[in-house]
């Protein structure tokens, strides 16, 4: 039996490799956003989940123009954070988190709304990637780990 491959079973091959050789890998801000939730649903958190406790607003994404009309007439915001904890803790009444790609970028109107939740007495952050938000998450709910 013969150990030789034909030529087009080594471009396969290279190809595969090239296809999926290790690269430094930025996950777009959506599978970050499951991230988040996916860890806070296996999160305990007093009796029950942590992810009962945690609202993801779904403000991003490309949407028709008519549905995101209909957004924006049912009172969806420009700028509102990603997620928001509806626990009061150490003072504030809440917590709101933006949460972008490693590489995002926070918009002026993004600023504009955390600086105007800040002034209501809620905690913000903005958060690069999931193992920021998890932190952030960790530290103002005061979970042990």
């Amino acid at each position: 039996m013969s150990a030789r491959i034909t030529q087009k079973q080594y471009k396969t091959l290279v190809d595969d490799k090239k296809r999926f050789s290790p690269k430094p890998h930025v996950m777009s801000e959506d599978y970050e956003h499951i991230a988040v939730m996916d860890w806070a649903r296996r999160t305990n958190w007093g009796d029950g989940r942590l992810s009962d406790v945690i609202h993801h607003s779904p403000n991003g994404g490309k949407r028709s123009a008519r549905e995101g009309q209909k957004f924006k007439d049912m009172g969806t915001q420009a700028g509102f954070p990603d997620f928001h904890v509806y626990v009061p803790r150490n003072g504030f009444h809440g917590l709101f988190i933006e949460l972008k790609s490693k590489k995002g970028v926070v918009s002026a109107c993004q600023k504009i709304v955390l600086a105007r939740l800040e002034s209501f007495g809620y905690k913000t952050a903005v958060c690069y990637g999931f193992d920021e938000a998890k932190l952030v998450l960790i530290d103002y709910m005061g979970i042990s780990i």
